[in-house]
């Protein structure tokens, strides 16, 4: 990309975007994703004045280096805005159906504090959702990492172990639940360092309804055997031959951390269908 025009901080500007997302779009026939970042906006900033005839001027700043900072700021985010503009009307007309989804993912730098900020937090930021064709407007507050799987079932895309998995919970008194995120940790244990349970390990037959109490309070807890047969009113060692059995039957024994974690992830396997 010889052709690249950049910033006085020599960052790519992002008009050159819009060329080579219709290029990637060109390259297949069937469904695309495509990944940009744009870095026209980012820093450090000039102390001093590096634009000439700026299309926004700044005239008022608590000192003349923060002044020259947000006015060569102010003016990439127009230039940005621009480009937006520019690549959602190119992509009203393009004959597929064409979602894309606009967020930033960390502040400018500008020192900036949590009271400076509209929402009191210097980790929340918008996204918006734009489409070119028909698609229902909904205002959600999410998580980064629930982005993806909102927009993919907006479109009827159901695939994938973390995103099935928060789809699942979608619209749930799960969502957004300590027992959901920590769900979400197990599953990415069981990917990075456990069995692959997720990936087509062995998952537990089908329990009668005394076998899963037992075993979630077991879960509840903390594998304490004493306070789980008091909380379900039967002798400890009544306890202990139903965990007995269980172990017999799956190979794991919940008494072992190792042994519970894997089968809270079979588990979860199990009861959302994402094998």
């Amino acid at each position: 990309m010889s052709h690249v025009v950049k910033t006085p901080r020599n960052w790519a500007k992002d008009e050159i975007l819009t060329e080579q997302i219709f290029e990637a779009l060109e390259t297949t026939e069937t469904k695309d994703f495509i990944y940009t970042c744009s870095v026209q906006g980012h820093g450090v900033y000039p102390t001093e004045q590096v634009l000439e005839n700026p299309e926004i001027e700044v005239t008022k700043a608590p000192s003349e280096k923060q002044k020259w900072q947000y006015e060569y700021y102010v003016n990439q985010i127009y230039e940005m805005d621009t480009f937006i503009g520019e690549l959602t009307a190119a992509l009203e007309d393009y004959d597929e159906d064409t979602v894309v989804v606009i967020y930033g993912d960390h502040l400018p730098a500008l020192d900036m504090t949590e009271d400076e900020m509209m929402s009191g937090n210097l980790f929340n930021t918008q996204y918006v959702i734009w489409s070119n064709f028909p698609m229902k407007v909904e205002k959600k507050d999410l998580y980064s990492y629930q982005v993806a799987a909102e927009v993919f079932d907006r479109i009827g895309y159901h695939m994938g172990v973390m995103t099935k998995y928060h789809q699942k919970n979608m619209d749930t008194e799960q969502w957004n639940t300590e027992e959901y995120r920590a769900g979400m940790k197990l599953l990415e244990y069981d990917m990075l360092y456990g069995k692959n349970l997720i990936f087509g390990g062995k998952s537990p037959d089908d329990f009668d309804e005394e076998t899963l109490t037992t075993i979630n309070k077991f879960f509840e807890n903390s594998l304490n055997v004493s306070e789980t047969s008091r909380q379900l009113f039967i002798h400890r060692n009544t306890l202990v031959y139903r965990l007995d059995k269980l172990q017999k039957s799956t190979g794991l024994d919940l008494r072992v951390f190792e042994d519970a974690i894997t089968f809270k992830i079979a588990l979860m396997v199990v009861k959302y269908g994402i094998l």
